[in-house]
């Protein structure tokens, strides 16, 4: 077994315990006295925590998928069109 093989379940691990910090982020409350400034950089900090924690859904997916075998239907279209556009 390959040395990437043995830390996938690893990854997957530490991209499950990012994801949950980043929902963390997302749920907690916007103190409401907040200048704008300030409710734009919250509120800029909610929107990065939850673009985050789709990339680490879509990663851990991947990386279960490379565990169990199984091939990641999303790659395979983005390969061809890649393929397409070089010729």
């Amino acid at each position: 077994m390959s040395f990437y093989k043995e830390q996938i379940p690893v990854m997957i691990e530490k991209y499950k315990a990012a994801m949950t910090q980043c929902l963390d982020i997302i749920d907690q409350e916007i103190d409401s006295n907040l200048s704008d400034d300030k409710l734009h950089s919250a509120l800029k900090g909610k929107k990065m925590a939850a673009e985050d924690a789709k990339w680490y859904a879509k990663e851990v997916d991947v990386l279960e998928g490379e565990l169990s075998g199984k091939k990641d239907e999303e790659a395979e279209p983005a390969n061809l069109v890649k393929a397409f556009s070089k010729q």
